[in-house]
């Protein structure tokens, strides 16, 4: 991703460092102060089309999951996800969620993750 100005903190190659992650398999715990057990939500992902492929959305203990076809044009999107009851700590490591690489060959380039609790 191109920057305005150079970045002088930033290793050189990392540019990408304080704008996001990179990586196959990243997961997610939503605070269980504020999560209840077996509610909606909207999971918006923002993230820079980096590689073509796909990314996906895994939940409740890995039994369902949601995709994004990725182009690799290198533009920053927002993807939104809708998720009817999200069962709070249900994958390994008590991760709620976990966004992954639809191909063990790519990294997904993730730059912010919002949870948004919707109505039932």
């Amino acid at each position: 991703m191109q920057h305005a100005i150079k970045m002088w903190m930033v290793q050189p190659g990392k540019h990408f460092d304080y704008i996001a992650r990179t990586g196959k398999k990243m997961g997610f715990d939503i605070d269980d102060r504020w999560y209840g057990q077996g509610r909606d939500v909207a999971i918006k992902v923002t993230y820079i089309d980096q590689t073509a492929g796909s990314m996906k959305l895994v939940f409740n203990g890995g039994t369902k999951a949601k995709s994004e076809q990725l182009l690799g044009d290198g533009k920053l999107k927002t993807v939104t996800f809708m998720v009817a009851d999200l069962v709070q700590n249900s994958m390994a490591h008590d991760f709620d969620f976990t966004l992954e690489s639809g191909n063990d060959k790519t990294d997904i380039v993730v730059s912010m993750v919002r949870v948004v609790a919707t109505a039932k």
